[in-house]
């Protein structure tokens, strides 16, 4: 959320209300279920229900939304007008931060409200390769962006012209690709959370 303010402040023109409205919109009047999001959400509640308000908030009157259903979710309309009114500081400091804090306590968890009223954003310098004449750009650890860049690199010295789009061939290679990408994102991940306590920073 934070992010979306210090992007906001460096690059927006729009008012803010305007830029969340959509979202508000979609939230509060519903849309159809995609068949991706009707399968996490199904999940989701699944494995979730044991915590307050999931089958409240993710389900149709006890049911899991299924593909073409539509899905409402007034309590993000309210969050999201309140922060678009208020500023990123109803969200960290105000009661929407008080309510987090508390139930994540609840849970047995350790997010505090002073965790959430000292967040901050950085802004830091990205990192990038270049993938067959195209610079493509990435955030730096602890986010996933150095696998990405990783894959790119393998998969460059593959010539794609002579191997079909869907074929085992293709599909084996891009997941290999994927493997080794995110086994040394996880390797440097692990350095990089020995050295730096702020690694841990819950991303809100």
């Amino acid at each position: 959320m934070d992010g979306w303010f210090e992007l906001h402040k460096k690059f927006g023109k729009l008012k803010m209300i305007d830029i969340l409205n959509p979202a508000i919109q979609y939230a509060e009047n519903g849309f159809p279920e995609t068949e991706l999001i009707a399968y996490y959400l199904k999940s989701v509640t699944y494995y979730s229900k044991k915590y307050p308000n999931v089958t409240e908030t993710y389900t149709n009157n006890g049911t899991v939304p299924k593909k073409g259903d539509i899905f409402k979710n007034p309590y993000l309309a309210n969050t999201y007008r309140t922060i678009a009114k208020q500023g990123r500081d109803a969200f960290y400091k105000g009661d929407i931060a008080k309510v987090i804090s508390n139930f994540i306590k609840e849970q047995g968890g350790f997010l505090s409200y002073d965790d959430l009223s000292e967040h901050r954003s950085e802004w830091v310098e990205p990192i990038s390769t270049n993938y067959r004449g195209y610079d493509v750009w990435e955030l730096p650890p602890n986010g996933q962006g150095l696998a990405a860049l990783q894959m790119l690199n393998i998969i460059e010295g593959y010539d794609f012209s002579a191997i079909d789009y869907g074929s085992a061939q293709h599909l084996h290679i891009v997941n290999e690709a994927k493997k080794i990408g995110f086994r040394r994102q996880g390797k440097i991940l692990c350095r990089f959370q020995f050295f730096s306590h702020t690694c841990a920073t819950t991303a809100i």
